[in-house]
């Protein structure tokens, strides 16, 4: 009876957890957060502190207006003060604007700290096909890929020295962030991403370009905010200064903060 009691009372934290995420009840979700959480999901892993979870749920790109566990919850304990829930859930929510609906498996760690019950885990996993194939789309849409928005994501280290250099020394503006992992800039009629992760820095790739007119005032412009420009050897081309010259264009090469290769391209005369 103690043990049917005790695994009720941790299916009621998630419940109350879920209804804070509803609610947009910040103060409620804290409350049952510990101090750092990690989480995990189908974009990564993340060891997320309060006030950038109390961020996230402030966050406008995403709603969740209704969800309902799948079954009954199993609750295991590993000993008197932390417990483990798992369960299914259906999920509708909106994201930037459009209603979505998805079912997922999800897991949450409880720990108990001076007698209060506090999340210090939680993953979610997309119910589907353990490979993803069923994520695949096998048949021809309306709005073919190449006529859709790409998108660059960068990976940083430091969200705020990152920021520094793409809004400061670069010029980007932001267009959205969420809680000190991610933010979002447009730059013409794209989009970058410039997101915290432990992977940053290990792409060796050219990872943004961008088109300029006039290659040289760009880069004396750039350097003039202490950007530092890259020299490679690379075939068919000749160094010019600071710029790679070939029969047709220009390039010159530089880095931010974290190591990601960006570089300008400006056809050969500005044509």
């Amino acid at each position: 009876m103690e043990q049917a009691q005790s695994e009720r009372e941790i299916i009621n934290l998630e419940h109350a957890y879920w209804r804070a995420i509803q609610e947009q009840d910040v103060d409620t979700a804290l409350e049952l957060t510990d101090e750092r959480c990690v989480v995990t999901g189908s974009q990564g892993y993340a060891s997320i502190e309060r006030d950038q979870f109390a961020q996230m749920l402030k966050s406008e790109r995403w709603q969740l207006h209704r969800y309902e566990l799948l079954g009954e919850p199993s609750v295991r304990f590993l000993g008197p003060d932390v417990a483990v829930v798992a369960y299914k859930v259906k999920e509708e929510m909106k994201v930037e604007g459009q209603p979505l609906t998805l079912e997922a498996a999800d897991a949450s760690t409880w720990v108990r700290r001076d007698g209060k019950w506090r999340c210090a885990l939680h993953t979610e996993s997309l119910v589907g096909d353990p490979f993803g194939r069923d994520r695949v789309s096998r048949e021809p849409t309306d709005e073919p890929l190449a006529a859709q928005d790409a998108v660059a994501n960068l990976a940083v280290r430091d969200l705020s020295k990152a920021r520094k250099f793409y809004e400061e020394t670069l010029g980007l503006k932001p267009v959205h962030e969420e809680g000190g992992e991610l933010v979002v800039y447009r730059s013409g009629n794209s989009t970058v991403n410039v997101y915290r992760s432990d992977y940053a820095g290990t792409n060796q790739a050219t990872a943004v370009t961008w088109t300029v007119s006039n290659i040289e005032e760009v880069v004396k412009e750039l350097q003039s905010k202490g950007v530092t420009f890259e020299h490679y050897d690379m075939p068919g081309m000749r160094l010019e200064g600071e710029l790679h010259v070939s029969s047709g264009m220009k390039v010159a090469w530089f880095k931010d903060p974290d190591g990601n290769i960006l570089n300008l391209i400006s056809p050969e005369g500005g044509q």
